[in-house]
């Protein structure tokens, strides 16, 4: 623990936090008041920057401003490095109907960060990630999407003033609907191939295992790959509907430099067990769906 000008720090993951929480409407009132602007000027103008982690940290701010009805609020601002003006408000606190109100906003870049919670420090409050998503906890067990960077994603929390013994936070506002990431096959182009894929396969994974060791040499993949990457849709059907089609070996080479599944257990070629054959379909299966771009990212919605 470190002291800045009075005021105590602390470091978590490279950054320096104020150990007071900004868990209250009067917590944020005090961060601003105590909080002296740092001395810089914009063109001669004076600027009113309260750094809110340390003095050197210009880009994330606290702001005193007001609602429609003149009400005070105090907001948690992004700047970003190259800008005077916000990118994002990434924590408003308010006072609405008696309730310290705090809304976490998923502009700024702050708000998809743990970040964001490390400068609130409430304990009842915990962030989770994934590749796509991030979520919101509290401690009665909500959850609630908190979308991706940027997408304008918002959740609203409300607490009591000091003094009241039931201080949970609670969200308050609507759920946004949650996005899931679907692959969906195109199947109105995949319905263009569907009666050549069989025999295809089937002449495919009949002259495989001979050309198996070259499919290993690198060189021959890149050789192949120029040549299936170069055909659009109606060039690469062709060599389907061909048998004798001059790019048929290049189709073999580059299928099975492509199938990891097959280099790490070539024996599953010359396999007569039903399950090896139902493999061997499936894996050709994905393989024609990625050559032919038929793989579509559709964005389903769910309702809480």
């Amino acid at each position: 623990m470190i002291s800045m000008r009075g005021r105590m720090y602390t470091h978590n993951f490279g950054c320096v936090y104020p150990v007071t929480p900004i868990d209250s409407f009067d917590a944020a009132e005090k961060l601003y008041e105590s909080t002296k602007p740092v001395n810089e000027r914009d063109h001669g103008t004076k600027r009113n920057i309260r750094p809110v982690i340390n003095r050197r940290d210009k880009y994330t701010v606290i702001v005193k401003t007001t609602n429609l009805k003149k009400e005070t609020m105090y907001e948690i601002r992004d700047y970003g490095w190259y800008s005077n003006n916000a990118v994002g408000t990434a924590i408003r606190w308010e006072r609405v109907d008696g309730y310290d109100t705090c809304t976490i906003f998923n502009d700024g870049c702050l708000s998809t960060r743990k970040k964001t919670l490390k400068i609130l420090m409430h304990s009842e409050l915990d962030m989770t990630h994934t590749d796509t998503k991030t979520y919101l906890h509290t401690a009665d067990g909500q959850r609630r999407y908190f979308g991706r960077q940027g997408d304008g994603q918002k959740v609203t929390l409300r607490v009591k003033p000091n003094g009241v013994t039931n201080n949970k936070l609670v969200i308050v506002d609507n759920p946004a609907p949650e996005p899931m990431f679907r692959k969906r096959v195109d199947k109105e182009d995949k319905a263009k191939i569907k009666p050549y894929i069989e025999n295809c396969r089937e002449w495919v994974l009949s002259i495989a295992p001979i050309y198996m060791e070259t499919a290993r040499d690198f060189s021959a993949y890149r050789e192949s790959l120029n040549v299936i990457r170069r055909k659009w849709f109606d060039d690469l059907l062709e060599i389907f509907k061909d048998e004798t089609h001059e790019d048929r070996v290049h189709l073999v080479i580059h299928f099975l430099y492509m199938s990891p599944s097959i280099k790490n257990n070539p024996d599953i070629l010359l396999s007569d067990d039903p399950r090896a054959k139902k493999k061997l379909k499936e894996i050709f299966n994905r393989y024609v769906n990625n050559i032919f771009n038929l793989n579509k990212i559709v964005v389903e919605y769910i309702e809480e």
